[in-house]
């Protein structure tokens, strides 16, 4: 059997939403969708960053990336709730979707979890264990641990 090497296609930013399509979009989607488009301006727009998305094929799978930034290497992951058991709108669903895309980049790349508010200091050091970057809505910008 031999190994098939993924296909990152390089994309629009939020061009391949993390979400069925055939699903009526959720309060906490739109919620998540809303913080993806204003993190991607944030980036763009006052931190100069070049942005992209990826469409990943692996063994017959489509796994989209809506944000990737080029400039600091960075790839971002969006949680909708900063609660860690809210379905695919979780902290859980986010962080294993990071951990699983990150593996399709070079090491060294950086792993960014978008909240929409501060992360509590128990998922602050979940993050930190896991060598993801939290990020989160501040007022009208945006702040890191």
């Amino acid at each position: 059997m031999t190994m098939q090497e993924p296909n990152l296609q390089p994309t629009s930013c939020r061009e391949n939403w993390d979400y069925p399509p055939e699903d009526p979009v959720t309060p906490l989607e739109a919620k998540r969708r809303d913080l993806v488009t204003r993190y991607e301006r944030f980036l763009q727009q006052e931190q100069g960053h070049e942005v992209t998305g990826y469409l990943i094929t692996s063994h017959g799978r489509s796994l989209p990336v809506e944000i990737f930034d080029l400039t600091a290497r960075e790839l971002v992951v969006t949680a909708a709730t900063t609660a860690r058991v809210e379905g695919p709108a979780g902290v859980w669903y986010a962080i294993g979707a990071l951990l699983d895309l990150a593996s399709f980049f070079p090491p060294g790349t950086g792993k960014v979890l978008l909240l929409p508010g501060q992360p509590s200091d128990d998922l602050s050091e979940l993050c930190a264990a896991q060598r993801i970057v939290p990020a989160w809505q501040s007022s009208d910008s945006f702040a890191r641990t």
